[in-house]
């Protein structure tokens, strides 16, 4: 087994330490003094292995998006020939889990950052991220409705289902109670997360079964 240099080892304990604190500060109010402080090494180090606080910030980006796409993997990891409903389940469940797992907290907070003060940095990578999400939810509705369905029918199915994820709030037995703090302090359990799951995904193959016989009175 390949022993990585103690230079290999800093570097990547640089980049521990850049992930909490940007996520935590945003790219903005992030400093690599506050890094060092955090993480216990000279500030200087960071510019010996990243050339800019720029190149940092991309690499932490790149980091954390490829844990989560090995954690959380968009098709669940099945094979395109899988069933529509699992994978629609799959997708679903990718969706929530990785904007739930506390382990992809620094990416979830990068991300809504770069949605709210967006730095430029990583809007090739956030486009591309979008573009694969998108890509593999229509192919998925694609299916559902079948082969007579054209690209406003999937586009609008696809719309009404990834809106759901919009606002994540766990289910709450007492009802809901709107107010900004709930939102803030919404935990959510592994059972929340599997009620959330099955819920959007049997309300989005109900709305879909509807496009899909109105398809086919359409074709008629």
């Amino acid at each position: 087994m390949r022993v990585r240099s103690d230079g290999e080892k800093r570097r990547e304990d640089i980049l521990e330490t850049a992930c909490a604190v940007f996520g935590e500060k945003g790219y903005h109010k992030a400093s690599f003094a506050e890094m060092g402080k955090s993480g216990k090494f000279n500030p200087a180090l960071i510019s010996f292995h990243f050339r800019s606080k720029d190149d940092l910030y991309c690499a932490v980006w790149h980091k954390l998006d490829e844990e989560v796409k090995t954690c959380w993997p968009i098709d669940g990891g099945l094979a395109p020939d899988a069933p529509a409903e699992e994978r629609l389940r799959a997708h679903i469940r990718a969706s929530l889990s990785r904007h739930s797992d506390k382990r992809m907290r620094n990416f979830v907070h990068i991300h809504t950052q770069e949605r709210v003060n967006a730095t430029g940095l990583l809007d090739k990578e956030l486009q591309e991220q979008e573009k694969i999400n998108h890509e593999h939810m229509c192919g998925v509705i694609a299916d559902l409705l079948g082969k007579g369905a054209n690209e406003t029918d999937i586009h609008l199915c696809e719309m009404s289902v990834i809106n759901q994820f919009s606002i994540l709030r766990p289910p709450r037995a007492d009802g809901p109670k709107n107010t900004e703090k709930s939102h803030k302090t919404a935990k959510f359990t592994m059972t929340a997360i599997n009620q959330l799951i099955d819920h959007i995904t049997q309300f989005s193959l109900g709305g879909i079964e509807v496009i899909r016989r109105d398809i086919a009175n359409r074709k008629e």
